[in-house]
């Protein structure tokens, strides 16, 4: 075996590994954002762009700061389930 059989084989293994380790690491990481993707698109998740973007704004709207003080669960559940107490209000004694 000459010299430039040795680099040849040298080289294709080492080309090998390369593949092997790269391939390795695209498959991961295509795994990796698949799995991103099905979660931002999933109606039940609350990591959906829609879920976020919808809160996101609601938080800019709600006091004008962004500091991630709206839900859009919280807020329908609260216009859904209104009571006749003002929590504001100071509490008045009877009689």
């Amino acid at each position: 075996m000459n010299s430039a059989d040795q680099r040849f084989y040298i080289g294709g293994a080492v080309v090998l590994g390369l593949a092997y380790f790269f391939g390795h690491k695209a498959t991961a990481s295509i795994g990796r954002g698949i799995d991103n993707t099905l979660d931002a698109i999933n109606p039940t998740s609350r990591t959906n762009f829609i879920n976020r973007g919808v809160n996101a704004i609601g938080d800019i709207l709600d006091d004008g700061g962004d500091n991630d003080s709206f839900s859009l669960g919280s807020w329908i559940y609260d216009y859904t389930h209104q009571t006749d107490n003002d929590y504001f209000k100071p509490i008045e004694e009877e009689g």
